[in-house]
């Protein structure tokens, strides 16, 4: 009996994994004995899904609110009456207006409209009172507003 060296069965064996393109693993064990070792199986395709994507954000842009639309003309035949002097009550505050009383004409008879106080919308600005302008067709409402 003839006994093959124990690197020629190595060789060998490795010829043949070589050749025939397996996925064998060879390892020398304890008493010097050529051992063949099942191969792992392929690893498994682990499918992880992706975390869900965050909620949308919801931001909420405000148009800037265009000025409200001038008010119908008012003509009015007769003068307003002459103005109330009021007196200011206590200011609410360090940046505050007082914006006096004016006349306007409603349901065909003059309203008084009391003064009161008002934080402007900026620091440079200032109250353009409203008043009457009297022309040939009669007296003209000209608003209040901030310049």
């Amino acid at each position: 009996m003839r006994t093959v060296p124990k690197i020629g069965v190595g060789l060998a064996l490795s010829a043949v994994v070589v050749l025939t393109g397996c996925d064998v693993a060879f390892y020398r064990g304890r008493h010097g004995r050529v051992m063949y070792v099942e191969p792992a199986p392929p690893p498994t395709a682990v499918y992880v899904q992706p975390a869900p994507p965050p909620p949308p954000q919801t931001v909420v842009v405000q148009p800037e609110t265009p000025p409200p639309p001038p008010p119908p003309e008012v003509v009015v035949q007769s003068a307003p009456p002459p103005v109330i002097v009021e007196t200011a009550p206590a200011c609410p505050g360090p940046d505050y207006v007082w914006i006096r009383g004016y006349w306007v004409w409603r349901a065909d008879r003059w309203v008084w409209i009391r003064g009161c106080w008002r934080l402007p919308p900026r620091h440079d600005v200032v109250w353009v009172r409203p008043h009457w302008d009297h022309d040939r067709h009669g007296y003209h409402y000209r608003g209040g507003y901030w310049r």
